[in-house]
């Protein structure tokens, strides 16, 4: 997460994942190699690395607002589940997972 203006900022209070239809499912914190679930009180703040799902269009919009996508962000010497996965999932439900 690189934009100021939602730090500290509950995903509760997040609005914008309501209206794309995102779902943000873990955190990974500045700092730490460890990946969180999330909760509705659970606080962003800049340099966190925010993993989501949703559809690819609404996705993009959220990028947009929050900042960097993890592949554009350096890495630090941590390796996520997720590096060995392809870059996107097409869902039968036509949302579509980044996994990078």
């Amino acid at each position: 997460m690189q934009n100021p203006h939602l730090e500290g900022l509950a995903l509760q209070n997040l609005l914008l994942l309501e209206r794309l239809g995102v779902v943000v499912s873990r955190l990974r914190r500045a700092g730490r190699a460890d990946v969180e679930a999330v909760r509705a009180e659970s606080r962003l703040h800049v340099g966190d690395l925010v993993l989501s799902v949703g559809p690819q269009r609404a996705l993009d919009e959220f990028q947009r607002t929050v900042g960097a996508r993890a592949a554009d962000v350096p890495r630090a010497g941590f390796r996520l589940a997720t590096d060995s996965l392809p870059r996107r999932h097409e869902l039968a439900n036509g949302f579509t997972f980044t996994g990078s």
